[in-house]
Order: C-alpha cells, then structure tokens, then sequence
C-alpha cells in the first residue's frame, strides 16, 4: 500500500500549531536486557514506546518496558507525556536546568497509531474518552501515514547500535550470543533512550519544511525544540493541564485494577495500602468487621507505592502500610520490577 498510495500530503498536512497532533508507536528493540535482580539472569528484549509531535518533529514523550501490545507500556507513555520532564531525567541522572529542554504537560488533539491489540483496545478508548484526546487509527500496511514515529525509530537504532555492540545487540549473524553478552539493564537502556532524545530534539533537520518567516529567521536551526517554541510562540500554545486539573488528569490515565478491602487495608499484588484520611471509607470497613470486599481503584504502572480512588467526589491516595510485612520496600518499584522480584523470591524458596 505504501508503494501504490497517491500522495496528497505530508504529516504536517491541517496540523496548525505544536501539540495539535502526534504520531504514537511502539518498537520492539534490537537489545537483550538483563535482571536488576539478577545480573546473570536474560529477561527478554525492550519494548519501547514514542509520541512525535507533527509540527515540530519533537519527541515528546516515551516509554520503556517489557510489556509488547500492552495498555502498560502505553499507559506508561501517556504519562511520561506529562510529567514534570526536569524530575524525570533527575531520576535517570541527568541534570535539566533549561523549562523548554523537552515539550510536556499538554493534551494532544488527535494522536495517530497504527491497529495494534493495544492502540485498538477499548481501554485505549476509554482512556482517550476520560481526557478529550481523538484517535485516528491509520490503514493498515501503510506505515508512512505516521512516517515521523517510524523515522525516529530507525534514527534510534542507528545511533544506539554502537553503544550496544557486544552488550546484548541483537544480529542476524548465527553467533550473535546476544543472551549470553547482554549487559544493560531497562534502567540502563531508559537512560540510553533518554540520551537518544536529547540527540533527536536539538538536532538540525535538513528537510523540514520551512515557512517564508522561518526562512527570515537565520538565528536558530531548524530543530525540534527550536520549531517548538517557535511554533507556540507564532501559531499558539497546546492544550496544557493546569496545576489544579493535574492529579485528575493522571488518575484518568491510570488503568483500573480490583483490590480487596478489609480492616487490614486494600490488598492488592500481595500488598497492603492504608488511606487513614478518607473517614467514610474507615467506617466501611468498620461494618465489614472480619470480612472482606471488592473494590474498584487505579494504580500508576509506573510506582507501586500508592493507590489511587474515588469517594464522595473526591479524589483519594491509599499508600503502602510500612507497618504491615515490611512492605515499603517496594515504594519505589514499577509494576515491572515488583513482579520480577517477586519471581526472583519464590525462586529462591
């Protein structure tokens, strides 16, 4: 379809200003990861996620994880897309000082994906439903209708080979032995991910369609972050979140999971989380007395050191009880990780 489609537009075509529409896909890459655990032990390859802005060519967010045409490592990429971007890389060990260094905090108007189980889901509807976001769903064998997102998968692997030469890449040779030599583990390869979009966002674009004032502009090269300040300086700025609308906007993203409650807390993955602030819910689990109950709530795929629900309109954080099993261990652990250490412990057993 790629070869016989007419060509009637780019993927600038009816986008008016940055934000205003991205291009989402995913990447199963090239790497064998190892355990954080387990050094000796090859836990698969990384499946990466990135939005790429239409109008600047920025990428604006992604996600790393071992999760393939899964709503976790999309979920986890909607996000990313509004974190504060300066704590992220902090976290990562890289220092930001400069408030435009990477586009965050906005709400895109259509994001366009190809239909993969995960982009097609209803989830992904519900999700984009609960915050105003329209999905296009591209024809299928048609890869150049979100060109930008595929271009910057094939820069990624260009640039990242080297760094991965004999450290777990994956070849077409018969003695790659990429199991055996893997040495980087998913918070290695995030960081090297994240070093691969400051590269990609302050790089000149040689065929960027440049507009007559652009052209006037000789002052700055063409580069994502460039276009997108300029853009939102001369065309508008995207639907940003306020401060206010923040924490529901990130519960609206977080996936719906079932927890049991009891007079001990929610139970959830083997944990207990306590929410002493939320006093209707306390006399609930008051009247349950040695019972137990189903209830609904939502966690960040990302952390699992808090819970998150609704009651009486209002919106509520339940945390891990640090009294209960010693459980505040895993404050600090994804989803991912939790699992994996949980697998390593029952292995040792």
């Amino acid at each position: 379809r790629n070869n016989h489609r007419l060509l009637t537009g780019t993927s600038s075509t009816n986008v008016s200003r940055p934000g205003w529409v991205v291009e989402v896909d995913a990447l199963e890459a090239d790497c064998s990861l190892i355990s954080e655990e387990d050094a000796k032990q090859c836990v698969g390859r990384p499946i990466v996620y990135m939005m790429v802005d239409c109008y600047s060519r920025a990428i604006v967010a992604f996600s790393v994880s071992f999760n393939n045409n899964s709503m976790i490592g999309l979920t986890n990429l909607l996000l990313n897309l509004i974190e504060d971007k300066k704590e992220f890389c902090k976290r990562y060990g890289f220092d930001v000082n400069d408030d435009f260094y990477w586009p965050s905090n906005f709400i895109p108007h259509e994001m366009r994906c190809d239909r993969g189980a995960d982009f097609r889901s209803d989830q992904l509807t519900t999700i984009c439903e609960r915050i105003g976001l329209n999905r296009t769903l591209v024809s299928g064998g048609s890869g150049s209708l979100k060109g930008l997102v595929e271009k910057a998968f094939r820069d990624f692997h260009t640039e990242v080979r080297p760094d991965l030469a004999g450290k777990g890449l994956i070849t077409k040779y018969f003695d790659s032995k990429h199991h055996q030599r893997a040495e980087l583990n998913i918070t290695r390869f995030t960081q090297l991910v994240l070093a691969f979009v400051n590269y990609h966002n302050n790089k000149s674009m040689a065929n960027y369609p440049m507009s007559h004032e652009l052209l006037l502009n000789q002052s700055m090269p063409p580069t994502p972050n460039f276009l997108w300040k300029y853009g939102c300086q001369n065309s508008g700025l995207p639907t940003t979140i306020p401060p206010g609308q923040r924490d529901q906007f990130l519960y609206n993203l977080m996936p719906t999971v079932t927890a049991r409650i009891s007079k001990k807390g929610f139970f959830l993955l083997g944990l207990y989380y306590y929410f002493p602030d939320d006093k209707s819910l306390l006399e609930e689990v008051y009247k349950l007395a040695n019972k137990t109950a189903k209830k609904e709530v939502r966690i960040d795929p990302r952390y699992v050191g808090s819970l998150y629900y609704q009651s009486n309109n209002e919106l509520y954080e339940a945390r891990l009880n640090p009294e209960l099993s010693g459980d505040e261990k895993y404050a600090g652990m994804s989803l991912v990780q939790l699992k994996e250490f949980d697998k390593l412990l029952k292995e040792k057993k």
